[in-house]
C-alpha cells in the first residue's frame, strides 16, 4: 500500500511545480490582464536633431497606450514613477516623437493604459522598455542659420594692469586689448535707434492664449482652426490632442515649429511648465520672439514652484 502512494506523491509534486512555472492559469488573471496588449519589440533613435522617435509592436490595436520617458532606466517600478514625463498614445500607435534636450540619454517605456492604472505591468528591457539611453548628439541641434549668428571671436575681457596680490606690473603681451569706447556716426546711430523701434520693447510672460496670424500660420487652416478654437476657448486637453494628432503626420518644418508652438500653451496652461518649455524651445529657430518669451515665463514659473 506503500508503495502505491509514494509514486502518486511524486506525480503531484511534479504537477504542482509544473503550474507554478507555467504562471497563473487564464482563469486567475483580471480583466485587464485578460484584455491588455503585449508590448514588443521598443526602440529609440535621434529623429530631427530635436526629438527621439520611440517605435514598438502592439498585440492589440485597439488598445489605449502609455508612453513614459526619462533621463534613467525604467526597469522597475520606482524607475517608472520618477520618470520626467509620460503621454497618452491614441489606439493603433506604433511610433511617438519626443522632444529632448541635445547631449543627454533619454530611456522610454510604453505600457498597456488600462493594465498600467491597476498597476499589473512588467517591465522588461527591450520589449516594453529601452535597454539603454538614446540622445540627440548636442552638433544636431545647431543649424547652420543658428552658427551664422553666433561670434567667432570671444568678448573683449577686462585687462589688469597690476597683479592684485604683488603690485607688480602683468605682462599682458599677446592679450587682446580691450577696445577704446568711440562714438558711432549719425547714420549708424539712425541705424541702431531703427533696429531697436522694430524689436519692440522686451516681451513680459504672457498670460492669456496667443494666436498668431494666417500669414505666420502658412494658410494652414487646420492648425489654424485649432489654436483659434480649442485652444483660445480654453480647452486646453482638447486642444492638446488635436495639435499631438497634427504632428504625427509629416508636416513642413515651419507647420511642425507652429504646432509645437500652440502645444506648448496648452501645456502651460494646464500647468505643465516643464514640457511646455521643451516645446517653446523646439520651435525657437522659427518663432524666436514668440518662444522666447514663452520660455521666459516657463522658467519664471519652475523657478517660483522650487
Amino acid at each position: 500500500m506503500r508503495l502505491r502512494t509514494f509514486p502518486l506523491l511524486l506525480a503531484l509534486a511534479a504537477a504542482s511545480a509544473a503550474a507554478q512555472v507555467a504562471g497563473p492559469a487564464a482563469s486567475e488573471l483580471t480583466g485587464e490582464e485578460q484584455l491588455a496588449a503585449r508590448i514588443t519589440g521598443i526602440a529609440a533613435a535621434a529623429a530631427d536633431g530635436s526629438a527621439i522617435e520611440v517605435t514598438f509592436v502592439s498585440s492589440d490595436p485597439r488598445r489605449d497606450l502609455l508612453v513614459f520617458w526619462g533621463t534613467a532606466p525604467m526597469t522597475t517600478a520606482e524607475g517608472l514613477l520618477r520618470s520626467t514625463a509620460k503621454a497618452q498614445l491614441d489606439a493603433g500607435a506604433v511610433r511617438y516623437a519626443v522632444p529632448v534636450l541635445p547631449g543627454t540619454d533619454y530611456w522610454f517605456a510604453v505600457l498597456d493604459a488600462g493594465l498600467y492604472k491597476v498597476g499589473g505591468v512588467p517591465l522588461v528591457p527591450g520589449e516594453n522598455t529601452t535597454a539603454r539611453g538614446v540622445r540627440v548628439p548636442a552638433a544636431a541641434a545647431s543649424s547652420p542659420v543658428a552658427a551664422s549668428t553666433q561670434r567667432n571671436q570671444p568678448l573683449p575681457s577686462l585687462q589688469l594692469g597690476v597683479s592684485v596680490s604683488t603690485g607688480r606690473e602683468v605682462e599682458t603681451g599677446g592679450l587682446p586689448e580691450v577696445p577704446t569706447e568711440r562714438g558711432v556716426s549719425p547714420t549708424t546711430a539712425l541705424a541702431i535707434a531703427e533696429l531697436l523701434r522694430e524689436a519692440g520693447p522686451v516681451p513680459r510672460p504672457i498670460l492669456k492664449v496667443q494666436v498668431l496670424s494666417e500669414d505666420v500660420a502658412g494658410g494652414d487652416q487646420v492648425l489654424q482652426s485649432v489654436a483659434s478654437g480649442a485652444l483660445a476657448s480654453g480647452d486646453w486637453a482638447g486642444a492638446e490632442k488635436k495639435l499631438k494628432d497634427f504632428l504625427s503626420l509629416r508636416r513642413t518644418p515651419e507647420l511642425r515649429a507652429l504646432a509645437r508652438f500652440y502645444l506648448g500653451q496648452a501645456y502651460w496652461f494646464q500647468g505643465r511648465l516643464r514640457e511646455a518649455f521643451f516645446e517653446f524651445l523646439g520651435c525657437e529657430d522659427t518663432l524666436p520672439r514668440e518662444s522666447r518669451a514663452w520660455q521666459d515665463a516657463c522658467l519664471g514659473g519652475l523657478a517660483a514652484r522650487s
